[in-house]
């Protein structure tokens, strides 16, 4: 019995993670998996049901079983409904309401094409942008201002238009994707709020499921005590019996009693280190059928278990190859709008420009938290800590977001006490990272009114203490448990960040367990919030000393070689590196880059990892193993951004890694640490 439950939290945990997948890739395939584990779910209730009655004693567990299923079936329909209202939104921009939605669009922008009145034009735009911002940030209030964006329309005066047919046709128009955005809004609501019943039903369902485990293991536990009073009972009879067969009888009872207990003992201090989490201990084995089929069940369990780990390690896998596939292409975009910025553009052109580049930034923003959260960068505990300033630190993250919080009426204070010194051991970045999203959560969610930042050392000297308050929205009491799981987003929208992946608190958590310290969170509806956060950074008396570039040592042009397979990324980087003065040679392979290090002189070397048939590595094995390039650093310009891979490129003698895509700035900063007069000195 204790096997099937073990069966039935495992099936249970699949169909969750069923679930998240189909919200994340909207394909049938895992809404068709959801199914069958499911169903098995009721199959396997139902054989618990027939085991707890052939046990006996466990009538409490009839009842909650009952309860159990019902919870099952009633996720089981929610869940339905949530695939039916995905199918009404579309799974892509071609189908549902998604599919209606940009029909309509088209229909209206065409029709102003025509009508070529930036009156217009302009109204439409500021519609698309209402629009655009409720599916960003799931905010009915945008509905409003769309509406408000068509009475403006409708107010019009005909003479904008060639006709009072065209004002009618544009206006029909106009209606259809008024309509159809309405609706789209509405099901997107819906849509929203089956989720969280989703996870209400899977929250409810657990407390009876472990209900059900205590009452199975207790009547186990039950059942070995009768069966060993039992055993002392007949053990008591046999030496009644007489001295003539009490020998005999006491020499056949030590064996059996051997080969049934040392085995059961076997089995009970296995099961008891498994519920500690720990599955190295294997079964005995036995001869004993029963023993057996336990050591079976709990070997099945085991597989089931090392499969599920085995899915992690795969959605590991594929974040990285993901990580790099995107980036590849995102260098090209990037880099390409800032070539394109350097030229002479039109005050429109710029807007369009800065649209583009933060739409980059954006999508680079999404693809580096999805792969922080899941372990595949850096590790934090790598990074050694140092010396810094923390009061810096944070002044100049208050005021860098100064600027966000006036556009919102919003006003943002900082008080620091840190005692004698603001100098502190510790990570800068993540703790700064953590901060940023704190206010950066508050100040979106909250308008005309206040955030602050305390810090204060505690009176242990060791542990400092972070609060990040605000007269925000606040969160629900039910919903404060929840805002630091992965991908959660709630109707006060508190638990997302910004850009909307429901991973900002989430990577604020894991910094923060990383770095030793704990977070809590509490809040009132309406009232606002506030965020604790305590980190051990002890004192240090002064900071640690970083040597400034010496711009009189670093060349006004140098001859770099640049190596990279994808045709508009490397001539983005020649073009960037030539405009800042340098020489630049390219070579679009490993091969290829062998060969041009025996033809010419170079100052430094950009090689991209990921190349057919010559990769970077073998290429830098090729040239080191010529003697070629002697003393001129080798630099990995790489999308490859897990731990691993950077430990591998490093190991194989790379001077550093570089992380595409890079900006012009942190361009020019890598020629210079790697071609200044003093560089050039060392090697």
């Amino acid at each position: 019995m204790n096997f099937a439950l073990g069966q039935f939290e495992i099936d249970f945990l699949l169909a969750r993670r069923a679930e998240k997948d189909f919200l994340l890739r909207l394909a049938d395939v895992y809404a068709l998996r959801h199914a069958k584990l499911v169903a098995k779910l009721h199959t396997t209730l139902e054989e618990i049901q027939v085991l707890s009655d052939e046990i006996g004693g466990l009538g409490e567990i009839s009842k909650e079983i009952s309860i159990l299923t019902f919870a099952i079936t009633e996720y089981q329909q929610n869940f339905a409904e949530l695939l039916h209202s995905n199918r009404r939104l579309g799974f892509d921009e071609t189908s549902g309401l998604q599919g209606q939605l940009r029909q309509a669009v088209h229909g209206v922008e065409a029709a102003l094409a025509q009508s070529n009145r930036h009156e217009l034009t302009a109204k439409m735009l500021m519609m698309r942008r209402h629009e655009k911002d409720f599916i960003m940030r799931v905010d009915v209030a945008y509905l409003k201002q769309l509406n408000a964006r068509v009475e403006e329309f409708h107010s019009f005066p005909v003479s904008l238009f060639e006709s009072t047919d065209q004002q009618a046709e544009i206006n029909a128009l106009l209606a259809t994707y008024h309509s159809t955005f309405a609706k789209f809004v509405q099901e997107t609501l819906r849509e929203r709020n089956l989720r969280e019943v989703l996870s209400r039903n899977f929250a409810e369902a657990e407390p009876v499921l472990n209900s059900i485990h205590a009452r199975a293991l207790n009547r186990l536990q039950e059942g070995l005590a009768e069966a060993e009073t039992q055993s002392q009972t007949l053990r008591d009879q046999s030496l009644a019996a007489g001295l003539g067969g009490l020998l005999l009888f006491v020499g056949i009872s030590f064996v059996v009693a051997q080969a049934i207990s040392r085995p059961l003992s076997g089995v009970h201090d296995a099961l008891i280190q498994m519920s500690t989490g720990d599955f190295s201990k294997m079964l005995p084995k036995s001869q004993i059928t029963e023993i057996s089929a336990v050591a079976a069940a709990v070997e099945d369990f085991r597989q089931a278990r090392d499969d599920a780990l085995s899915g992690e390690k795969a959605k590991a896998k594929l974040f990285t190859v993901m990580s790099h596939e995107m980036r590849t292409p995102l260098t090209g975009v990037l880099g390409s709008m800032e070539l394109l910025g350097t030229t002479e553009t039109t005050s429109e052109q710029d807007g369009y420009l800065d649209a583009m580049r933060v739409s980059g930034e954006l999508l680079l923003h999404h693809v580096n938290e999805v792969l922080e959260l899941s372990g595949l960068e850096s590790s934090v505990t790598l990074r050694k800590p140092r010396s810094f300033d923390l009061y810096e630190l944070v002044h100049g993250l208050i005021g860098s977001q100064q600027a966000t919080a006036k556009s919102q009426g919003n006003k943002l204070e900082l008080q620091c006490d840190l005692g004698g010194t603001p100098f502190v051991i510790g990570r800068p970045n993540q703790i700064q990272k953590a901060l940023l999203n704190l206010v950066g959560n508050a100040l979106k969610f909250t308008t005309n009114g206040i955030v602050s930042v305390q810090i204060e050392r505690k009176s242990d000297g060791n542990q400092v203490e972070f609060l990040v308050s605000d007269t925000g929205t606040g969160i629900a009491p039910e919903d404060l448990e929840r805002i630091f799981d992965d991908f959660v987003t709630l109707d006060t929208s508190y638990s997302r960040t910004e850009q909307g992946t429901g991973l900002g608190l989430a990577i604020t958590r894991g910094i923060v367990e990383v770095l030793g310290g704990r977070i809590e969170a509490k809040s009132e509806p309406s009232e606002g919030s506030q965020f604790r956060i305590l980190l051990p950074l002890p004192q240090s008396e002064t900071k640690q000393k970083e040597t400034p570039a010496d711009e009189s040592k670093i060349p006004s042009s140098r001859h770099l070689l640049v190596v990279e397979d994808n045709d508009i990324n490397r001539v983005l980087l020649a073009k960037t590196l030539q405009q800042m003065g340098h020489q630049v040679t390219v070579a679009a392979g490993g091969a290829e880059a062998v060969e041009t290090a025996r033809d010419g002189r170079y100052d430094m070397v950009l090689m991209d990892i990921s190349m057919p048939e010559v990769d970077g590595i073998e290429a830098y094995r090729r040239i080191r193993a010529q003697n070629l390039l002697h003393g001129v650093g080798v630099v990995a310009l790489t999308a490859h951004v897990s731990e691993s891979d950077q430990n591998r490129i490093l190991k194989a003698g790379f001077s550093e890694v570089a992380t595409k895509p890079i900006s012009r700035k942190e361009l020019e900063k890598l020629v210079s640490r790697h071609t200044s007069v003093e560089t050039a000195g060392l090697r």
